[in-house]
């Protein structure tokens, strides 16, 4: 196994005081950090050194986006949530495809990494085009495939299909060394009946697959 190692100004660690450290050496071996620490404590190092310079600091995390969105990125500007939502997204998101949800997953991953996020958290539809994508751009994916009323029904029995996919789709491709980690993604308690809510976490408990949720967002008001 080769270790690289790269020297920089400042670190920031992620021991329980999140310690800033100076002149600092990090080494680095099959793509994980193996020892980190100022440059006077390092061990032998007899491979390739880079200087970094600057601060080196852990990614930062999206902990929740829906990231092929950057295709129609500016679109409704400035419109009520339903009515940017029914006018102007979703007619939109209607005629994506999976190439379509490729390359927006590729240009916002690039940017995400551009500004130092290095993992994310996907609640979207085109799972295997997020995935393939992630991959290719090395981002850090928390993909959850998304469970939607207006495409998989607002009973248990209409989304069975959809969790049966999901568990099926976590066996090809959950695979946390290589980066990709799968869970459930229901939409919203505003979406998806409470009960039904309750009923894909228990799938994702018996499966052992996360679950992430919008929980706090609140009812449009005209849904009400």
């Amino acid at each position: 196994m080769t270790t690289s190692r790269y020297l920089a100004d400042y670190a920031i660690t992620c021991d329980s005081d999140f310690s800033l450290l100076a002149d600092v050496a990090m080494d680095v071996t099959s793509g994980r950090i193996s020892w980190i620490g100022k440059e006077t404590d390092a061990p032998p190092h007899p491979g390739p050194t880079t200087k970094l310079g600057g601060l080196v600091m852990p990614g930062l995390v999206n902990s929740h986006a829906h990231t092929p969105m950057t295709l129609v990125r500016g679109a409704g500007d400035g419109l009520p949530l339903m009515d940017w939502l029914t006018k102007v997204m979703w007619p939109r998101e209607g005629h994506m495809t999976p190439e379509d949800a490729l390359w927006g997953m590729r240009l916002g991953a690039a940017e995400m990494l551009l500004a130092g996020v290095t993992s994310t958290c996907e609640m979207y539809l085109f799972e295997e085009a997020l995935v393939e994508a992630a991959q290719e751009v090395g981002i850090r994916l928390a993909m959850t495939p998304g469970i939607i009323s207006a495409l998989h029904g607002d009973s248990f029995g209409a989304t069975e299909n959809r969790i049966t996919d999901i568990a099926e789709f976590h066996s090809q491709y959950h695979d946390p060394d290589s980066l990709i980690t799968i869970g459930f993604g229901p939409h919203s308690a505003y979406d998806l009946p409470l009960e039904l809510c309750s009923e894909i976490a228990e799938a994702a408990r018996d499966s052992k697959l996360f679950f992430t949720f919008m929980c706090a967002k609140p009812k449009p008001k005209e849904l009400n």
